[in-house]
């Protein structure tokens, strides 16, 4: 058995290539990805005598060996050198160690994941508003993150070569049915080669319009310059001078070029929100058309300010979640991941994830009066944060740990963005100043925009000792899960095995489809269970030490080091903690944070209930355990409703839920699900958020007080809303624009929540809006509805009833999101009835 190690692959050298394979009968190619070296082998010794048979991508019969895509695995390697040196030798021992070793392989099949970390746009990435296309139309994918739009819900298909955006169009577009497409193209893209496709697409006379991305960085490889002068005029005038004749500019501040600005002839400048009805206008212009999308990169601004070199806006934004409806239409709108689930007493509601958030503000949009600007004020750092230091600060004994023999294998997991690769670099300083052998090696690609990550570190007590670059299969002896949706994945499971420790961040970090799945449920349990299945329950721990992190720091970026400190203090890397701190410190980026959230996380691991107990209070309560029976739900609801109208009010929803619980009573001999859903959702029917609700709701001095808990500083409050009289609606779109009021409309709203037992009266200037007419229609039919369920329910037709109570919850939001939610609402109740009428129909046969 001999092995000959390439150090150059093209050319390759032949002279110590045929002299490695003289007298060999067979030589195995092993190499990842395509074959470079198998066919120049084939070609180097095909003149010679008694070569040997060369196999590689695939076998001697013809099947394929060692494919083509994806990682090479160690495994894999092992299973066809192996079964070779068993067909040569016929050695029972090797035989028996193969069969083992295959079984392993055939065991570890996982199924699907509960939940998948799909790479996602940044929060404030200029591509969620740039790739959106009208209803109708089509778009096209080219190199960058803005091909991540080809698995969002924006019909934006296929791929090309960097340089080839659009010039595929020229081919099919004689030949397609669609008379225009638009064609995405990042701007360091068109600087490299993508102005020759614009060239081409103006020759061959087809409709188009390219999007030029204009993010003033190469984001997707780093944030690099691109290499020479581009600037959106230039663009123009380059486009211009090719051909293009209808040229359009739309940025996110279009009033921030310079009236001096060389702009190509017949330019038109836009905002961002305006996007849909320039595309509508150009996707009718024949030939070729530009719209140069002008926004930079969100992760570039992070960095730039930072390091000082860009200005951090004064104004942040804050989410009421009394007044929000959890609709989702922020999510919608923006697209934007820093929009996140927050879960209350009152159900889900929306918040945003200030450590996330890159200020762009386009979730505002989402036709909801929640929103909130906070101006002049800052993110209030951990309100506890002196306790929590102490708690850090405690004296601490340094875990035990043996002299590593071989190699000890670590897989750290995590979110891209979020400091993964520092940590992994952070071990690896550690390993090099404690005098260890390390291997880092980070799995990132696409990962960086929010997607899973992985960095494979192998420690050994010397250099030498270092055997491989990333974590076998079945071999990590330790996990760094950062994330537990990335740890869960297949590809890091298989990566464990029974005795493998595991430190999880347990923080329900949605993924990005959150953003249009509203309703959509965060699988902890089955995650988890995951992965102690694989590693063994008691090998397993978890900490929410994002949660952690925000009550401690105010900043949820030190999370990380909190797992790092975790795992540390479980004996599970047998590094020194001086060397880590050491790193730390030398990795020079908030330092004092990064060494107190690895002193935290050591701590925590050492004292599990004082961390827990010191938590307290500030982890978000996402049980309701406090309402789940019904009566206290129902004296709840009561008590709120007498706060939103009067006592009357509160009577007539308690007598209401009263006659549910009887008829369901009688029914089933209990009262549970069905008169739960009709306390749930007939109370959201009548704490209705209008005009009078939402002035309450701001005027309540416990909006402030959550206001307060948040930011610090000397700060004003902006709200937005879109009253009808001030915001009248879009004549394209149908839809009101809301405006910004300033400090002084809270003294309105005082005013016009003591009027609000004018609500519903002949003297109730809002009465006969149709927001207001529609809510009143869906009372009345709710219950109607459901005093005839009343006489009806059965055994039989319980699970669809309880369903038809439970409708109302569906039809959330505000104007025409609300109007939209209705109309599904009302198609549903329709589905349900025709299957209660089945299930009712049959019971009185079988009767």
């Amino acid at each position: 058995l001999k092995v000959y190690k390439v150090g150059m692959v093209w050319p390759l050298e032949s002279q110590g290539l045929k002299q490695f394979a003289q007298g060999l009968k067979h030589l195995i190619v092993v190499e990842e990805k395509r074959g470079l070296m198998e066919q120049q082998i084939k070609e180097i010794l095909y003149a010679s005598t008694n070569r040997p048979e060369v196999i590689g991508k695939f076998d001697e019969n013809g099947k394929a060996l060692f494919q083509a895509y994806g990682r090479l695995e160690a495994m894999d390697i092992a299973l066809a050198v192996g079964d070779r040196l068993v067909s040569a030798t016929g050695e029972d021992e090797l035989a028996l160690r193969l069969k083992q070793l295959r079984s392993r392989k055939e065991e570890a099949v996982f199924e699907v994941p509960a939940m998948i970390r799909t790479p996602y746009f940044c929060a404030g990435c200029p591509h969620n508003s740039s790739t959106v296309v009208p209803d109708g139309s089509r778009a096209m994918a080219g190199i960058g993150c803005h091909f991540m739009a080809v698995w969002m819900d924006r019909n934006t298909a296929g791929f090309t070569q960097m340089g080839g955006e659009g010039a595929s169009w020229n081919g099919e577009a004689l030949f397609s049915e669609t008379n225009h497409v638009f064609q995405n193209i990042g701007d360091g893209t068109y600087f490299h080669s993508g102005l020759l496709a614009i060239r081409a697409s103006v020759a061959a006379g087809v409709n188009v319009t390219f999007k030029i991305l204009y993010n003033d960085a190469v984001a997707m490889t780093g944030g690099q310059q691109v290499d020479g002068v581009l600037d959106p005029a230039r663009i123009t005038r380059q486009v211009h001078a090719e051909g293009v004749s209808v040229i359009t500019v739309v940025s996110d501040q279009p009033d921030k070029y310079p009236r001096s600005t060389e702009w190509a002839p017949g330019v038109t400048i836009h905002h961002r929100q305006e996007l849909e009805k320039v595309q509508l206008k150009l996707r009718q212009e024949p030939g070729t058309t530009v719209i140069v999308f002008d926004q930079t990169c969100a992760a570039e601004k992070r960095r730039r300010r930072r390091r000082g070199t860009m200005p951090m806006p004064e104004k942040r934004l804050y989410i009421n979640e009394m007044v929000c409806e959890g609709c989702g239409d922020c999510g919608e709108q923006s697209n934007c991941v820093a929009v996140v689930p927050k879960e209350t007493v009152f159900g889900r509601k929306r918040g945003i994830h200030q450590s996330a958030c890159n200020l762009d503000y386009a979730c505002k949009r989402g036709f909801c009066p929640s929103f909130v600007t906070v101006v002049g004020g800052s993110i209030r750092k951990g309100q506890r944060q002196a306790e929590f230091a102490r708690f850090a600060g405690s004296l601490l004994l340094e875990p035990d740990v043996s002299p590593m023999s071989g190699n000890f294998s670590i897989l750290l997991t995590g979110v891209g963005g979020t400091g993964v690769v520092t940590v992994g670099a952070i071990i690896g300083m550690a390993a090099h100043l404690a005098g260890k052998g390390v291997s880092v090696l980070d799995m990132a690609g696409l990962a960086q925009k929010g997607g899973a990550v992985a960095t494979h570190i192998v420690l050994a007590e010397t250099p030498d000792d270092i055997t491989a670059t990333h974590v076998a299969d079945g071999g990590a002896d330790l996990l760094l899960g950062c994330d537990v949706v990335t740890s869960a994945s297949v590809e890091n499971l298989i990566k464990m095995r029974d005795g493998t420790t595991a430190v999880i961040n347990s923080y329900q970090l949605m993924s990005g489809g959150f953003t249009h799945d509203p309703d959509s449920r965060f699988p902890l349990t089955e995650l988890l269970t995951a992965i102690s299945e694989r590693t063994g329950s008691s090998r397993l721990r978890s900490i929410d030490s994002t949660t952690v992190a925000t009550a401690a720091f105010g900043d949820a970026l030190a999370s990380n080091l909190i797992i790092l400190g975790y795992g540390f203090q479980l004996g599970g890397i047998p590094l020194p903690s001086i060397a880590i701190e050491r790193a730390i410190e030398l990795n020079g980026r908030s330092v004092e944070m990064n060494l107190q959230a690895f002193r935290l996380g050591r701590a925590a691991a050492a004292r599990p209930e004082e961390i827990r107990k010191l938590l307290h209070g500030e982890a978000a309560d996402n049980s309701q355990s406090g309402l789940a029976e019904v009566d206290d739900l129902v004296a709840s609801n009561q008590a709120f409703l007498v706060r939103y109208q009067n006592r009357r009010y509160g009577q007539r929803y308690r007598a209401f839920v009263d006659r549910a619980r009887v008829a369901e009573k009688a029914a089933l001999g209990e009262a549970s699900g069905f008169t739960k859903t009709v306390a749930a959702a007939y109370f959201k029917l009548l704490a209705a958020k209008d005009e009078y609700e939402v002035a309450r709701l701001y005027s309540d001095s416990e909006f402030l007080d959550r206001v307060h808990s948040e930011f610090e500083g000397d700060f004003s409050l902006r709200l937005h809303f879109a009253p009808p009289i001030l915001c009248p609606p879009d004549p394209d779109t149908g839809i009101a624009e809301k405006k910004e009021f300033g400090p002084w409309v809270f003294v309105v709203l005082k005013l016009l929540a003591a009027m609000r037992r004018l609500r519903g009266t002949l003297l109730d200037p809002f009465r006969y809006s149709q927001d207001r007419a529609l809510e009143r229609s869906i009372v009345t039919e709710y219950e109607e509805s459901i005093i005839e369920l009343n006489g009806m329910l059965n055994v039989e037709n319980h699970a669809a009833a309880t369903e038809i109570a439970a409708l109302p919850l569906t039809v959330r939001g505000f104007g025409h999101v609300k109007a939209r939610h209705a109309a599904q609402a009302r198609v549903r109740y329709q589905e349900l009835r025709e299957i209660l009428n089945e299930t009712s129909s049959n019971s009185s046969v079988a009767a």
